[in-house]
């Protein structure tokens, strides 16, 4: 099976409700369902936002609400296998005092319509690690 991926750092964008939601949507062209799979990073939650991407046809999965960025991750529903669902799988440690784990983390399952096992990680950033 052959997806189409899109990632895209945000800054945060999706907060600002009034613009930039509607600039991410079209930019990722969510109603022609032009990707099968969206990760967002720096993404902060806004349930209407969300709620474009289920009302074209993905299921969206994010770590939220997280005190700082989070990560978002849609899937178009025609590459998950039926009855099946995609499912979080972890949501990583945020940001230790060393550094060592990604600042955002969130890790994704699904069965793809050819009864494969698909996992879709979103991260951002590990901090530089001073030894």
């Amino acid at each position: 099976m052959k997806l189409s991926f899109f990632e895209w750092n945000i800054h945060m964008m999706a907060q600002a409700i009034d613009v930039f939601p509607n600039i991410i949507e079209k930019t990722i062209q969510v109603k022609e369902k032009k990707h099968d799979i969206i990760v967002l990073v720096e993404y902060k939650q806004n349930k209407e936002f969300e709620q474009v991407f289920i009302d074209n046809g993905y299921y969206v999965l994010t770590n939220s609400p997280q005190p700082k960025n989070e990560i978002f991750i849609a899937i178009n529903s025609e590459v998950v296998l039926q009855s099946t669902y995609p499912i979080v799988i972890s949501t990583m440690p945020v940001d230790n005092d060393k550094g060592e784990y990604p600042l955002n983390f969130c890790h994704v399952m699904f069965y793809g319509i050819n009864k494969q096992l698909i996992s879709i990680i979103g991260a951002r950033k590990v901090d530089q690690i001073d030894y």
